[in-house]
């Protein structure tokens, strides 16, 4: 077993879907939605074995968390970002049927904020496709804004993630299983962590666009949409009451221990 934790910009098409999958739009050039965002996949590094990823996107970061006697500390963490368009798959033995739960109540659907809003499945301006082959889709919370668990029971051994590019170019990123407890978070918002890899201010303008609902971030789901119109897609001012995500990442509990991120305007929605 292992699970996949996703926050931030990202699609699920889900539903009457009879291959449930889910998008990232493209939000590295965002007019009028500052600062960009970036599609990563963060590790812990006990968990992580080996990968062939692109170097230049391979980063080892290092965050500040609080640790059980309270005080905070700072731990290393591997960031692999996603530099163009991939198809992302993570390992299912057994692809069958995915349970679905509470999206209806807890994730916004595009399709009701815009009724004109069409999902443009060829060319969207995306950077990956997530087939969700089998397990169970759950929408907790990480400080009150939602972030949905993917839980993969139908596993064992090690954990292989294959990104393919559309010249058939295959990268992984393989991690040990760790008795069962392994788990990887996939993010798509801004960079948050201080020192590589993040522009110079980042975390400041982060922290103003939180606070001021101002990002823009929302409309970058516009990219999906067949005719890229944005100009009705609204962030939800309200936000449904969720369980907390329970966690032993490291980058949700630097998330926790913060108050920049998360920016409300950064959650994963549905059709």
């Amino acid at each position: 077993m292992y699970k996949v934790m996703v926050g931030g910009l990202v699609f699920f098409n889900v539903g009457t879907a009879n291959a449930p999958f889910a998008l990232i739009p493209d939000g590295r050039t965002n007019p009028g939605a500052e600062p960009p965002i970036y599609a990563s996949l963060f590790i812990e590094p006990h968990q992580y074995a080996t990968d062939d990823w692109w170097p230049e996107e391979r980063l080892d970061r290092q965050v500040t968390v609080v640790n059980n006697e309270g005080r905070r500390v700072a731990v290393p963490i591997k960031e692999f970002r996603i530099p163009q368009f991939v198809e992302l798959t993570f390992p299912v033995a057994k692809p069958g049927q995915v349970d679905v739960v509470n999206f209806d109540t807890t994730l916004p659907s595009l399709k009701q904020i815009d009724p004109g809003f069409v999902l443009d499945l060829g060319t969207a301006d995306k950077l990956a496709r997530v087939p969700i082959r089998g397990g169970r889709l759950e929408v907790f919370g990480v400080r009150d804004v939602a972030t949905v668990q993917w839980t993969i029971t139908d596993h064992s051994g090690p954990i292989r993630i294959l990104a393919r590019t559309q010249n058939n170019d295959i990268r992984s990123i393989t991690l040990h299983d760790d008795r069962g407890l392994a788990e990887i978070v996939l993010t798509n918002i801004p960079d948050i962590i201080p020192g590589q890899g993040q522009q110079p201010g980042n975390a400041t303008v982060v922290a103003n666009a939180a606070a001021t609902g101002l990002g823009g971030h929302f409309q970058l789901y516009g990219k999906l949409n067949v005719g890229r119109d944005a100009s009705k897609l609204t962030a939800p001012s309200d936000r449904p009451k969720l369980a907390r995500l329970a966690f032993n990442h490291s980058f949700f509990r630097f998330i926790e221990s913060r108050d920049e991120f998360p920016d409300p305007q950064c959650v994963p929605t549905r059709g």
